[in-house]
């Protein structure tokens, strides 16, 4: 029976929080101005730290592609086989898409 107890007691403080987040996101009173239309709110766009960031992570990723090509083509190397992998997403406001297509980011 403790167990039950402490489980409604979880179900009842996520129901909660979940409450207070949608009060807070419907309130508007989170970061950014109301937009003109009076439907929520609207945040400022950096697009060039977007594209730098972007930038930074392909970089980054290249650099670990080499290094493990690197690794792996070493004679002195023990073999492993190990499969490694990571995939990454960013939504990026769509008046930023003429930043991103002219870096070559698309």
């Amino acid at each position: 029976m403790p167990s039950a107890r402490r489980l409604v007691g979880v179900w009842a403080g996520l129901c909660l929080a979940g409450l207070g987040a949608t009060a807070i996101l419907e309130s508007g009173s989170y970061e950014g101005d109301a937009r003109p239309d009076g439907h929520g709110a609207t945040t400022s766009v950096d697009c060039h730290e977007i594209a730098d960031r972007v930038e930074r992570g392909r970089a980054a990723a290249a650099r670990e592609r080499r290094e493990e090509r690197e690794r792996l083509l070493d004679p002195s190397a023990s073999p492993t086989f190990q499969v490694k992998g990571t995939l990454s997403a960013m939504t990026v406001p769509e008046e930023c898409a003429d930043e991103l297509a002219a870096r070559g980011l698309r």
